[in-house]
């Protein structure tokens, strides 16, 4: 039995719900419809200072006709380009993987991706700051520098020995007293003379005090060995090996080589 013309009647409301449904149940039946969706937070995995995301859309179909959808979400610093090389490559992953369960191995995929992203900006960034920090080498100046440091005291032995290491390290020549008043002679490049007060400093002194200091400009290209007044300690000159000398005294000859001009006087009174 069918209702005749103008017979079946439906407000307005009925038939807005009946149209919503049909909708639902034509998109339901559809091959594209998707049905199930999440999103996986990679916190261990970081690209541009901030981990990855990856959001995943299954099609009904999903995994014997279609891939999974991936979206790749960074909020680093990273390119566009990099970004679209990281998505491209999840979902060229999960296209190769139609058939099976494709999620954890586009993860991987996404992991090693990212690496390989973070580890070519990392190198990059070095590169420049490399190529900048040759270039201010190449432009600056060398400088020889030499400094005269009197301690109320030296007396224990593991400050002696970091005196002595550091001084190899940075390549610097002089001399150490130990004892009463302690006192440091020491030349070098300047940036080395620098860093190795620095570290000086930092030890726990009862008292300590830079008593004469002077610098050399010199030429790129010169030999700042060939510019030491200190003897090489421990080698003969022609060998350049620098190095601090431990002397419980310090010949006056040899201090006055190293710093001239009105600092002697400053000298002489920090080594007494």
């Amino acid at each position: 039995m069918y209702a005749g013309e103008g017979e079946f009647h439906m407000t307005d409301g009925e038939r807005a719900a009946l149209e919503i449904l049909t909708e639902l149940e034509e998109g339901a039946s559809a091959p594209n419809y998707l049905s199930i969706s999440f999103g996986v937070h990679l916190l261990g995995t970081t690209l541009g200072g901030r981990h990855v995301s990856a959001a995943f859309a299954f099609p009904r179909s999903y995994p014997e006709q279609e891939a999974v959808r991936v979206s790749v979400e960074c909020g680093g610093l990273i390119s566009k380009q990099q970004h679209e090389r990281i998505s491209l490559g999840a979902q060229q992953a999960a296209n190769e993987l139609v058939g099976d369960e494709a999620v954890l191995q586009v993860l991987q995929t996404l992991q090693e991706l990212a690496w390989e992203l973070e580890e070519s900006t990392d190198s990059a960034s070095d590169r420049l700051i490399l190529d900048g920090n040759c270039k201010d080498a190449d432009d600056s100046p060398l400088v020889l520098e030499r400094k005269v440091i009197w301690f109320h005291h030296i007396k224990s032995t593991q400050k002696r020995k970091d005196i002595l290491e550091w001084g190899a390290e940075l390549k610097l020549g002089g001399f150490c007293k130990p004892g009463f008043p302690g006192v440091l002679i020491f030349e070098g490049e300047s940036e080395n003379v620098a860093e190795y007060v620095k570290r000086i400093q930092r030890l726990r002194w009862q008292a300590l005090q830079v008593r004469g200091q002077e610098a050399e400009e010199l030429s790129r290209g010169q030999d700042l060995d060939s510019f030491r007044r200190q003897e090489i300690s421990g080698a003969k000159r022609k060998e350049k090996i620098s190095g601090i000398k431990n002397d419980a005294k310090i010949p006056s000859s040899q201090t006055c080589d190293m710093v001239q001009g009105p600092k002697r006087a400053v000298l002489f009174s920090a080594v007494k």
